[in-house]
């Protein structure tokens, strides 16, 4: 089957599914729903939330039945996110016909629980990996062992399969809540390069073409973040996946992109970039001793916190937007909102896009959040000028992704410039 841009390649309920344990009581556990208050806890096992009766009843009815008894034994109010899966999971598979539960992919193939791949020995001598499954273990025998018969490698065996096809869950408001296993979405291959994107649309999960794609079985979507350079998108792949990625971006570099990533100053005059120690628009010789000193302060921090603003206007005047350092640093800098003004809101995210723009794919769902608030900053301010392109861009991404009644049409029509 041939897919044209913004095709719906894949509509799928994910096998099993867990929360985050910061969003398990804002979360409806059936519907995904968060824009509503959470009045409903299941008052069995005290971990399950719902948005109202008719979710929690539908809950009970589906899966909830076959997990509440489990659930209370556990005796933990906000269960980590991973032990969470794994029992939700083996619940599913005991007594919820999982094992025998068959899909159909769009290629006419068919694939069950037991078709997802483990790489049990590459997890198992992973330390940390390994550390975590003998933990969980031995809270799920500790705390279930008496009530359900607990077989070591069969709890292995989800885990190692979870560790390798797990999805986040993202809502359409790009918040990250949880995670989940899901049958279908699992037998897509990854790309550095993706032609597909995936996104929840309440609990369903919905894979979309971003451009013309001859068969399913060509259908590419991203593991990892494609803004990085590709020596980390590697090292990421094989850590967390256990392969090599071979794919065109990892192979092929017409852009020159890893050179930008990796090495991107810019003329403190004009802003333009620095080739060698000369600005290739002024001509003028420029000292990149202060970029290379901020660059390595940057690189040792392993996470940017918020007296890393003190950095701001030495980053904005010789880091170019294309440096990954740079681009990592304004990304991190906006957990902060409150500390900054309108206008560094406001530089901020015109340069991680300027950024993206360079790196991304086409329609890629992660420009959405920064066009959408660097719009609402220029309308705080009243500066309109270039609202309509930014409307523009924005609806010409959500147009090849999104469903014309999605809530993010809402938000964008009370955008006017």
């Amino acid at each position: 089957m041939v897919y044209k841009k913004g095709d719906e390649i894949l509509k799928c309920y994910p096998f099993s599914y867990a929360f985050r344990e910061e969003h398990q009581h804002k979360v409806c556990d059936f519907c995904f729903s968060t824009g509503q208050a959470i009045i409903s806890r299941c008052a069995r096992c005290c971990v399950i939330y719902y948005c109202g009766k008719q979710c929690q009843r539908s809950s009970w009815k589906e899966t909830h039945k076959h997990e509440c008894k489990y659930l209370k034994m556990l005796d933990i109010k906000e269960p980590h996110m991973d032990l969470l899966l794994i029992i939700r999971t083996l619940c599913k598979l005991r007594y919820d016909g999982g094992y025998s539960k068959k899909v159909s992919l769009p290629n006419g193939c068919s694939r069950r629980f037991g078709d997802l791949m483990s790489h049990k020995e590459n997890v198992l001598m992973d330390p940390q990996l390994y550390t975590m499954f003998y933990r969980y273990i031995g809270i799920i025998k500790n705390k279930l062992g008496g009530a359900l018969e607990i077989n070591e490698s069969e709890v292995l065996d989800i885990f190692t399969k979870m560790s390798i096809n797990s999805v986040f869950i993202l809502n359409g408001k790009f918040l990250n809540f949880g995670s989940c296993l899901s049958l279908e979405f699992s037998a897509i291959d990854h790309s550095c390069r993706p032609n597909a994107v995936y996104m929840f649309i309440g609990r369903t999960l919905v894979v979309k073409a971003l451009c013309d794609i001859a068969n399913f079985d060509d259908v590419r979507v991203t593991y990892t973040d494609i803004t990085q350079p590709r020596r980390m998108r590697r090292n990421f792949l094989k850590d967390q996946y256990f392969f090599d990625c071979t794919c065109e971006e990892c192979t092929e570099d017409p852009l020159n992109l890893e050179k930008l990533k990796s090495h991107s100053p810019c003329c403190p005059e004009c802003q333009n970039l620095v080739d060698g120690n000369k600005c290739m628009s002024c001509n003028k010789e420029v000292d990149l001793s202060q970029y290379y000193q901020i660059k390595e302060i940057l690189m040792k921090k392993k996470e940017v916190d918020a007296k890393s603003r003190s950095l701001l206007k030495e980053v904005f005047k010789y880091f170019h937007p294309f440096d990954y350092v740079a681009f990592y640093y304004c990304n991190a800098l906006l957990s902060y909102k409150d500390l900054l003004t309108l206008n560094e809101l406001q530089i901020l995210n015109e340069r991680i896009l300027l950024a993206m723009r360079k790196y991304v794919y086409d329609y890629d769902i992660l420009m959405l959040p920064f066009l959408m608030y660097l719009m609402n900053i220029l309308t705080k301010k009243n500066e309109l000028k270039s609202l309509p392109s930014l409307l523009l861009e924005t609806k010409t991404i959500m147009d090849v992704i999104y469903p014309k009644n999605h809530s993010l049409y809402d938000e964008l029509n009370d955008i006017r410039p």
